[in-house]
């Protein structure tokens, strides 16, 4: 993977702000003032970009088995002067397909360099990983096959990013019990509805929820972490190969 760097280049070296018409505004909702300093926190996160040529860089031997590790032809655009709203994105232009991460946004989650860097690792490998994971099917139709392709791409992009190792995760503890029930109802009675309307209610309703309000998402991932528990990563590259056919029926039944 190639890390384009002119943009942060031109701000840590000369305290640049990339001008106003910049392409990469237009998918950023526009641009806004940066009034800070910060060179020192994004030379840290831009040492971490640059790493990306490495890509995998969480569960590496795991993503390589699902054939979800080659992103050689995603040019990684570290930015600044994003809208508020924005952090990381995958977007396509001029027949290019760039990962567009604004490190000062990424740096306003939180307080400490190294929690900065797992929310970074955390968005890059998320947004790379749905990239390639969609790419493998057509668009859904009916609301059933996106429910279903959504529980499948983004369960596995969101568990392949929680972390580094996912033999270290703890999504067994008790912790997670009550968010890991909830998903699962909700998945379950969202499968059930008939009405096109509260369907298509449902599924713009996911396009602005928080994280954990994700249902489809969030069951996925904890799927996946139970059948890691039950079968190891061999459980998990079945469960891949097998696709999305059939998938509620397979899980429901």
């Amino acid at each position: 993977m190639y890390v384009q760097t002119d943009v942060i280049d031109a701000y840590m070296q000369e305290r640049k702000i990339p001008d106003k018409n910049a392409w990469f505004y237009q998918y950023t909702n526009g641009c806004h003032i940066v009034f800070d300093n910060r060179q020192e926190v994004c030379q840290a996160l831009l040492s971490e970009c640059k790493r990306y040529d490495a890509f995998p860089l969480w569960n590496s031997t795991l993503a390589h088995a699902l054939h979800i590790d080659a992103c050689d032809d995603i040019i990684l655009y570290p930015v600044i002067g994003t809208q508020p709203s924005f952090d990381c994105r995958i977007v396509h232009h001029h027949q290019k397909t760039y990962l567009l991460v604004d490190l000062l946004h990424i740096a306003d989650h939180t307080k400490t360099l190294k929690q900065m860097c797992y929310v970074l690792h955390h968005l890059c490998h998320q947004n790379l990983f749905k990239e390639k994971l969609y790419a493998m099917y057509p668009k859904p139709n009916t609301f059933h096959e996106q429910l279903s392709l959504r529980f499948f791409v983004e369960g596995i992009a969101l568990y392949l990013s929680w972390n580094e190792n996912h033999g270290a995760y703890v999504f067994q503890s008790k912790q997670y019990d009550t968010k890991k029930e909830r998903a699962f109802v909700l998945l379950f009675q969202a499968y059930e509805v008939k009405e096109t309307s509260l369907q298509n209610m449902i599924l713009q309703g996911l396009k602005h929820s928080d994280l954990w309000s994700r249902f489809p998402d969030i069951a996925g991932m904890f799927y996946l972490d139970d059948l890691y528990q039950e079968q190891g990563d061999k459980g998990i590259r079945l469960y891949f190969e097998q696709g999305i056919d059939q998938l509620f029926q397979r899980i429901f039944d």
